[in-house]
């Protein structure tokens, strides 16, 4: 049998009673104007934003496949699982050419998550700590980048919040209904990153942590039951990833406990850059030391933010590197923000209000200038449209890397030009022996059938991959795209030259070349301008 829930608020032990500072008027609007500020910076955010770069464009690509062919597409031409692959599927089919459209999944999810950090803390806490919680995290600079980023870190703070707030109501006393919902949530969150399935164990054992003194033993087991269902339903994603590999990241150093911290706030794209990286160090130490001032803020500091952040620095040092800033922001900030709000509501010295007050007040000024700065370069979208109106029938454009083809594709020809899994470079020795493995029944059944490297759009020729024997037509020119990160070359039967190099941003270089006896033979990455 059920028991009721254990009304207790999040800022209290079970054997206390809270004691809650007045939320003066003034404390009131402050907050309503940070937030108010925060939604503005996303929303500024999201409609400054240009056309589509790489990630978001393989993002893009694959859902805009059909779904019989959706699973093999990720399973080919991506490492993350298809949760939100799926969400933005859906959405994409209203408006498959609009990037804008695109990118306004990503502002929902991010208003919504925002709405959830309040409405938990106040089924939890107080109002005051509800209002400071949302406002200290929409005024983040990170909050306004993922409203405008075509990726998952919007969604991830949604899920990683709400799967919190139903772990803290099973194990008070939640029906079977909540357990339901809960590992739905969780499974949702499980296979929404390739590395997720770590940080939905981590809130997990935090809810335990929070819920301990709360909680009876009936309440704890039956926590525990419903977790081992999720833990279940998780067991693919940590052998996929040991077997599939998660993103190439640089090595962890100790000057991480530093670092990462501070670049949760600074922003991916500000990482290296030192004042931003030191600011954004002041306020990770800011919140943090509002969060310390209450028994469950520090549970909630220590259990997440903290906690996960050392897990990623130890395994990286030990073993593989974890940390990427975005998913971890995306996953640690809106606990730290909880933390936080709980220890600026309880407050009672004017210095201390005074000083959680101008930390707000700091981080409101500058949150549209400081998410400004994160704005992605235009490049793909330049290119492609360059290219699209310099080419002429029988003209050829080659592009090695598949991701970069992509994202010409969608801007030289048509959002949907083809069928990744159709338009392939030739297989390497790995799928070949894979495929002979499937048979070709199973290969034609999983959609894994490549019908050539090319496709022909209004008489010009696109070639995906490094072919060897590139033949150009007669009075035709050979137009290669490269990405300088990613060496590439191709070869041609006859000798060309380089007739011209454009630059699209730092990355993305279009040499046009035309034949030319004294011309070479292999075509290579530019220098950098």
């Amino acid at each position: 049998m059920n028991r009721p829930s254990i009304s207790v608020p999040l800022g209290t032990s079970a054997s206390a009673s809270p004691r809650f500072a007045p939320s003066s008027r003034v404390e009131r609007l402050l907050c309503g104007l940070a937030i108010a500020i925060g939604l503005i910076g996303a929303v500024a955010f999201w409609a400054a934003r240009g056309s589509l770069w790489e990630d978001e464009v393989i993002a893009i690509t694959h859902s805009l496949q059909p779904l019989s062919s959706f699973v093999s597409e990720m399973l080919r031409n991506d490492i993350h699982p298809p949760t939100w692959f799926l969400l933005l599927k859906g959405w994409t089919a209203w408006a498959p050419g609009s990037d804008a459209w695109a990118l306004a999944s990503s502002l929902v999810l991010a208003l919504a998550a925002a709405w959830t950090v309040h409405r938990v803390t106040l089924r939890h806490d107080s109002p005051s700590a509800a209002l400071w919680a949302c406002a200290l995290y929409v005024v983040q600079p990170t909050f306004a980048w993922s409203a405008g980023t075509l990726r998952m870190y919007s969604l991830v703070p949604l899920l990683a919040v709400l799967s919190w707030h139903l772990g803290r109501r099973l194990i008070q006393g939640g029906s079977t209904r909540v357990g339901v919902v809960l590992v739905t949530v969780q499974l949702l969150l499980a296979y929404s990153h390739a590395i997720e399935f770590l940080f939905v164990g981590l809130i997990a054992l935090n809810v335990l942590w929070v819920d301990w003194s709360r909680s009876d033993r009936a309440g704890r087991w039956r926590w525990a039951r419903w977790q081992a269902l999720t833990l279940v339903g998780m067991t693919w994603l940590p052998l996929s990833a040991l077997s599939r590999g998660t993103e190439p990241l640089p090595p962890s150093h100790w000057t991480g406990l530093f670092h990462n911290p501070a670049s949760m706030i600074a922003g991916w794209s500000l990482e290296s850059d030192s004042p931003f990286l030191i600011a954004g160090g002041l306020v990770f130490l800011g919140m943090a030391a509002l969060a310390l001032r209450t028994a469950d803020g520090r549970r909630i500091l220590l259990g997440l933010p903290v906690l996960g952040l050392l897990a990623a620095l130890g395994i990286g040092m030990f073993g593989k590197p974890l940390y990427k800033t975005p998913v971890f922001a995306a996953n640690l900030l809106p606990f730290l923000a909880i933390a936080a709000g709980l220890g600026a509501a309880r407050l009672g010295a004017p210095a201390a209000r005074a000083g959680a007050a101008l930390l707000l007040l700091c981080l409101a000024a500058t949150t549209l200038p400081w998410s400004q700065r994160q704005l992605p370069p235009e490049n793909y979208a330049p290119a492609g449209r360059a290219i699209a109106a310099a080419v002429r029938p029988g003209d050829m454009v080659v592009v090695p890397n598949v991701s970069v083809y992509w994202g010409v594709m969608r801007y030289a020809t048509t959002p949907q030009w083809g069928r990744p899994l159709e338009i392939l470079p030739p297989d390497n020795a790995s799928w070949q022996a894979l495929k002979r493995k499937l048979g070709p029944d199973w290969v034609r059944r999983l959609s894994l059938t490549q019908t050539g490297d090319r496709v022909e759009f209004n008489g010009v020729t696109y070639v995906i991959g490094e072919p060897r024997d590139l033949a150009l037509a007669p009075g035709g020119s050979l137009w290669v795209v490269q990405r300088a990160r990613y060496a590439s070359s191709v070869g041609l039967t006859t000798p060309a030259r380089v007739t011209g190099t454009e630059w699209f941003g730092k990355e993305l270089s279009v040499q046009r070349m035309q034949a030319d006896p004294t011309g070479t033979t292999t075509v290579s990455n530019p220098d950098r301008p």
